[in-house]
């Protein structure tokens, strides 16, 4: 990918990107980071196949489901540890 298409797609897709991932996890910061390890891994991947701009949308939506899942364990981690 192109450094122009790299920029463009930033452009075009970050603020959704972000809204997606904040509407799931209701953590400006922690939105934020998904976002740009969303970009990152795009960019990644797109370098060996070509991946349409939804793809962003399925790697978001990966992101935010193991944030989840790592929080949901420390949560059950440290109730266990208290106990």
């Amino acid at each position: 990918m192109a450094l122009k298409n790299v920029e463009e797609t930033i452009e075009k897709f970050q603020f959704n990107i972000y809204k997606y991932c904040y509407q799931m996890i209701r953590s400006k910061e922690t939105a934020e980071d998904i976002t740009q390890e969303v970009f990152i891994k795009f960019f990644n991947i797109s370098k060996k196949k070509d991946y349409s701009n939804s793809d962003l949308y399925k790697i978001a939506h990966n992101k935010c489901i193991d944030h989840l899942r790592r929080e949901k364990r420390k949560k059950v981690v440290s109730y266990e540890i208290s106990m």
